[in-house]
């Protein structure tokens, strides 16, 4: 009966070992590659929502005028 659960203790632990070396290697991966992008893509959004900001603002002033 030990040697069934350990059998089985190690068919899951081989998997889940392998799994966790792929998993954190392309988290890593993602951090170095991916991540810094999107980051520069959101201050690029931000610089994009500011400047529509100030072209709502200077059409309500022309509006005025």
């Amino acid at each position: 009966m030990w040697e069934t659960l350990l059998g089985i203790l190690i068919a899951f632990a081989i998997p889940l070992f392998f799994f966790l070396i792929a998993y954190f290697s392309f988290y890593y991966l993602y951090k170095k590659t991916i991540k810094p992008k999107v980051f520069k893509n959101n201050e690029l959004e931000n610089e994009i929502n500011i400047l529509k900001q100030r072209v709502k603002l200077l059409e309500e002033k022309l509006r005025e005028l």
